[in-house]
């Protein structure tokens, strides 16, 4: 049963608002008719709101954008959120000057130790020359170090153990791997225990698998990737 033209009218006010809400939240800061303004810029007002609601409420906003090819989906106003929180503070970073780090000249003074240690951790996992020219080297200085055993071919002396002293040798390298953190087979965390009033915070449990997005896994070349 189609609605009445009043009633499509009110449905259309209705989303209006609706779309002003998840696209901007409440804001006192912004002027309404700015944010009526940006809404009725991704309406696609042609579309009948009571058979196709998406396509009214943002059909010219899906028609322009163009998905980032490292996601898999998009939400205007979450995604758009995060997106911009995470270049605002990008350049809050890289600003910043490490006294460490050569090219510093023009910027921003660090109000502490702790805001420098901050700007010196970033741009040196941001200097990607300096990366480059390392290679892989870091990576396995570090497994040379602390994970000895992901670089050998065997365990020496496996094939003569018995079932414990097989079992604590795994023991010892699942530990060592989940200290750093990795996470083989399980990951162990802490988390809220809701079946008790007090000590609520327990040790919990999950299942492992793989550490790729979901949205990837029909993603032939990121597969073999990690193969």
């Amino acid at each position: 049963t189609r609605l009445k033209p009043p009633m499509v009218m009110m449905l259309q006010r209705l989303l209006l608002c609706l779309c002003a809400v998840f696209l901007f939240g409440v804001s006192q800061a912004a002027p309404i008719e700015t944010l009526i303004e940006t809404v009725a810029d991704v309406l696609n007002q042609t579309a009948d709101p009571c058979t196709d609601v998406v396509e009214y409420s943002c059909g010219k906003w899906r028609e322009a954008f163009e998905l980032p090819k490292e996601e898999s989906r998009w939400l205007r106003a979450f995604h758009g959120l995060d997106n911009t929180t995470k270049h605002l503070i990008r350049d809050v970073l890289d600003g910043g000057k490490c006294s460490q780090l050569p090219n510093q000249e023009e910027k921003k003074e660090p109000a502490d130790g702790w805001e420098e240690l901050l700007f010196c951790y970033y741009q040196a996992c941001m200097d990607q020359d300096r990366l480059d020219e390392l290679g892989s080297q870091p990576l396995l200085s570090f497994m040379e170090r602390e994970l000895p055993f992901l670089l050998e071919t065997d365990i020496g002396g496996w094939e003569t153990m018995t079932p414990a002293e097989k079992g604590k040798v795994m023991a010892e390298i699942l530990a060592r791997m989940h200290i750093h953190p990795f996470s083989p087979f399980f990951s162990v965390y802490l988390d809220e225990n809701p079946l008790v009033e007090e000590d609520k915070v327990g040790i919990a449990i999950s299942q492992g698998g793989l550490v790729l997005d979901y949205g990837q896994y029909d993603e032939e070349k990121v597969l073999q990737a990690y193969l």
